[in-house]
């Protein structure tokens, strides 16, 4: 329990010596069969939020890149024993962007929509960047058509999928150290921390056993006192002892 105490307690110090992080991206997927219309559909939530202190974000963008792939449409099951087919597929993106003023308050908020429907056509891949900056947001859906509601999503394939590559936004360190440089000085931070629980195990031992030992000793020493003060009382009896038999003899 004392070890996990010190490796939190080393944690809460990086955490609090991360100053230079400049913002946050939040994500939601989500993949719905809609057995209405006979369609699995795909959808991605991404907002991006600046949280540095000097609003950097409002003014910087950070791109993310979407990667879709459409398989070759009709896509036919029936190899597989499934008399369905994918006959359609439609891939939409919604990007809100804000702009700001001088003061960096939103003063107006766009929105661009991007759309690809795919039908009798080859496999289909490509990729699509975008640039949020803060506050913006970023909806991106994929709808594949079943020709039979009954085999939706069969075999777990995703006739038409996407993927998104989110990188880090911007942070000092990031800037000044290559990405080895930053490997080798985590390494380095964690053989830190891995030798000072060393260290904290050999004096949380020695510590242990210098306990054992005074608690060894002092019972050896209350053990003493207990002798001792029998002692005192054999002694103290026979001195009484002497005492009276003096006297008697004197009598």
């Amino acid at each position: 329990m004392k070890k996990e105490i010190i490796i939190l307690a080393f944690a809460f110090l990086i955490l609090a010596s991360l100053t230079n992080v400049q913002a946050e991206i939040y994500m939601v997927t989500s993949t719905e069969l809609d057995t209405t219309n006979s369609l699995v559909k795909s959808m991605g939530y991404y907002y991006f939020e600046d949280t540095s202190v000097t609003g950097i974000g409002r003014n910087k963008d950070i791109p993310i890149t979407i990667f879709y792939q459409v398989e070759a449409l009709p896509f036919d099951f029936s190899a597989d024993g499934y008399p369905v087919q994918v006959d359609w597929c439609n891939f939409t993106t919604l990007h809100a962007i804000n702009d700001y003023d001088s003061e960096g308050n939103i003063v107006n908020t766009i929105t661009e929509t991007y759309n690809l429907f795919f039908q009798n056509q080859p496999l289909n891949f490509s990729e699509l960047t975008y640039k949020l900056r803060s506050r913006d947001t970023l909806v991106v859906r994929m709808k594949c058509h079943y020709t039979d509601v009954n085999y939706l999503y069969v075999e777990n394939i995703l006739v038409g999928s996407f993927n998104v590559l989110l990188p880090s936004y911007e942070c000092k360190g990031c800037e000044e150290y290559t990405l080895e440089e930053l490997s080798n000085s985590i390494e380095k931070s964690e053989e830190i921390t891995a030798n000072e629980l060393v260290i904290y195990e050999s004096i949380q031992k020695f510590v242990d056993w210098n306990f054992t030992i005074w608690l060894i000793i002092s019972w050896i020493v209350k053990i003493g006192f207990i002798i001792i003060a029998v002692g005192l009382v054999f002694a103290s009896v026979y001195y009484f002892y002497n005492f009276l038999k003096t006297i008697g003899r004197e009598i």
